[in-house]
């Protein structure tokens, strides 16, 4: 095997293994936060074009993604050096050839709440003020639900 020679392969098990490595390593607290976290990785091609600097040679750069809820990325965010230095030495760029170009974080989808009405939509008038209150916070789902609810009310009237 020649001296840069890489596999250019992420270790299995990588999230499993940088929550049990920042475990061991007094990060106990981002380790727990990383366990509720989905992390996705992007292969960005060579280190050197991709703005890395140092030693790069036959290195390609790898861009994280950190996939969680607010709480969870507003804690992670100021702790991004420590995630780095930890991905960089799970990642041993020595024997797989990448090295971490970025962290980015997502909010996840199913992390919105949605505020239901305390009464149920028997009459036009209590459906009519949810309508208008779920416009006013910007809830498009409760404001396609209470439309449903009304349209179909309505139309039984008439049927």
């Amino acid at each position: 095997m020649g001296q840069y020679d890489f596999t250019y392969e992420v270790p299995d098990n990588f999230h499993e293994k940088l929550v049990r490595f920042l475990q061991q390593n007094r990060s106990s607290d981002i380790a727990q936060v990383l366990r509720h976290c989905k992390i996705e990785y992007e292969d960005k091609g060579l280190a050197y074009y991709a703005g890395l600097k140092g030693d790069n040679w036959d290195k390609k750069a790898l861009n994280f993604t950190f996939e969680g809820s607010q709480s969870n990325i507003d804690f992670l965010k100021p702790k991004d050096q420590v995630l780095k230095d930890a991905i960089q030495k799970l990642l041993r760029p020595s024997t797989t050839g990448y090295l971490i170009r970025n962290i980015d974080y997502i909010i996840s989808d199913d992390d919105f709440e949605i505020i239901l009405p305390e009464e149920h939509g028997e009459s036009f008038e209590i459906l009519s003020r949810d309508i208008y209150e779920a416009l006013s916070r910007n809830e498009p789902t409760l404001v396609l639900d209470r439309l449903h609810t009304y349209s179909t009310k309505f139309f039984r009237l008439f049927v």
